[in-house]
């Protein structure tokens, strides 16, 4: 849908989408909100790809958004607490789409929570929790292998 879109209303949608990822909304948030508001039906992934585009037409470097936007701050205890019951949740065994799933979380809210917010808490569980990402990727990776 996203690329039916005349020029103009396509880059009002790019501003408005990097404008509401730049104070906290998820990509899924984001979409429901054009469809409700704006009434207009873009999938999450194009959002992303908004985001992206906004990204580069506001930063000249490839800093990382998040940081740019405090996404990673964990001063807030309901944050901390936030971060530290995903990351056991995790290291139980769960996927990142099942503790978001589980906690109606956005996905790439829980995924920061393990990656970016955790070394902010807890240095130790964040090694732990980067190692089992990386066996997982690596898993993933020989497991679609096998199915081609």
């Amino acid at each position: 849908m996203a690329s039916k879109l005349p020029v103009e209303e396509r880059e009002r949608l790019i501003e408005l989408s990097g404008e509401l990822a730049a104070n906290g909304k998820g990509v899924n948030e984001i979409a429901r909100y054009l469809l409700e508001e704006e009434n207009v039906k873009i999938s999450a992934p194009s959002v992303s790809n908004f985001i992206k585009i906004y990204q580069k037409m506001h930063f000249d470097s490839d800093v990382d958004f998040t940081l740019k936007n405090n996404r990673g701050d964990v001063s807030n205890i309901d944050v901390r607490k936030r971060v530290l019951e995903n990351t056991k949740k995790f290291l139980e065994g769960k996927t990142v789409r099942e503790i978001s799933s589980e906690t109606k979380e956005d996905y790439f809210k829980v995924y920061r929570d393990l990656t970016l917010r955790l070394p902010k808490v807890d240095e130790s569980l964040a090694k732990k929790v980067i190692n089992k990402l990386n066996e997982n990727r690596v898993e993933n990776r020989k497991t679609a292998r096998k199915n081609k």
